[in-house]
């Protein structure tokens, strides 16, 4: 009934109820705060949303309260937060829907970050459904698919040259790759839904990430008839042509040692954790390549494992 009444008392009492215990309690509350919106209450929504049984009503109390639940969010965002609520905190932003809001991704989507890049660039993507109308200059979504397309580029010819490794490592390696790849397709495609039509994208991205040819062709066709010729051209070379695998460098590395330094040098923790084991297949591995210290626990798990194993 708070939500229905009006005057300042009712903010202190929400403010005891958000802080209640009880469950039912904190989402009844959390219903009242959408239809009383107040910055004054974001101290206490903020914690619901990382919370299961709570996070649909703390999202939806969070819109309501609009751009002032924008900077808390972004700093949930960048903060080295955990993944799900990372997650949580740009799926708030999305339904915010603002200006200020629209800012926040696209400061999410210039990151080096791949996964922030990913949630930004969803998140956008969830807007311009919403919205049924561009929310990006076509110049712009053009530049953010071209980008997402080069790392896509990137992943693939590792992918399709390691894949029939007989080592497991490398293999997984390979699989690691290819998930990279169809990460940085999605990126690319959820970058173009900021200016067209997001629904039959959704369809190219399905065709485009199966390795059939036959299956991907109504996707190429689609894309050639909705982007200009000069954007179009990179997209059939990727797609159409024989990915080249490299023989190696002037030095005479091994193939496999360019693709594990080519995935240490990632943004991903997994690719950068998976190069770490793939190391283990090639003999003589220069491991000065992983030093340093500030590493992520998975990747600090396997260079101890990496050094425990004695030298290449």
């Amino acid at each position: 009934a708070l939500g229905a009444m009006s005057g300042e008392a009712i903010f202190s009492r929400l403010r005891t109820l958000l802080a209640r215990p009880e469950v039912d309690v904190r989402e009844a509350a959390l219903h009242s705060a959408v239809r009383r919106p107040s910055r004054g209450l974001l101290d206490l929504i903020l914690p619901p949303l990382l919370e299961p049984d709570l996070h649909h009503a703390a999202r939806t109390a969070l819109a309501a309260i609009g751009n002032p639940a924008v900077p808390p969010l972004l700093r949930m965002v960048e903060g080295g937060h955990a993944p799900r609520a990372q997650s949580l905190a740009a799926r708030a932003l999305a339904e915010i829907d603002t200006r200020a809001a629209v800012d926040a991704l696209l400061t999410m989507v210039r990151s080096q970050d791949l996964r922030l890049r990913h949630l930004g660039l969803m998140g956008l993507a969830r807007i311009r459904a919403r919205k049924g109308r561009p929310i990006l200059p076509r110049h712009r979504a053009h530049r953010l698919f071209l980008r997402e397309l080069s790392d896509y580029r990137r992943c693939l010819d590792p992918a399709a040259a390691l894949e029939t490794n007989p080592a497991p490592e490398v293999r997984l390696l390979a699989d690691s790759y290819r998930e990279s790849a169809e990460m940085a397709l999605e990126r690319a495609l959820q970058a173009l839904s900021c200016w067209y039509d997001p629904r039959p994208l959704a369809g190219v991205f399905e065709r485009l990430k199966s390795p059939d040819r036959r299956t991907a062709s109504p996707a190429l066709e689609f894309l050639e008839h909705v982007l200009p010729r000069a954007l179009f051209r990179p997209v059939r070379r990727i797609f159409e042509e024989a990915a080249a695998v490299p023989a190696g460098q002037a030095d005479g590395s091994e193939p496999l040692a360019i693709w594990i330094d080519g995935a240490w040098r990632s943004e991903d923790v997994w690719l950068r954790a998976c190069a770490v084991r793939a190391s283990r297949s090639v003999t003589g591995f220069d491991r000065s390549l992983f030093a340093g210290e500030n590493h992520a626990p998975m990747i600090r798990d396997e260079i101890a494992l990496l050094r425990s194993t004695g030298p290449c």
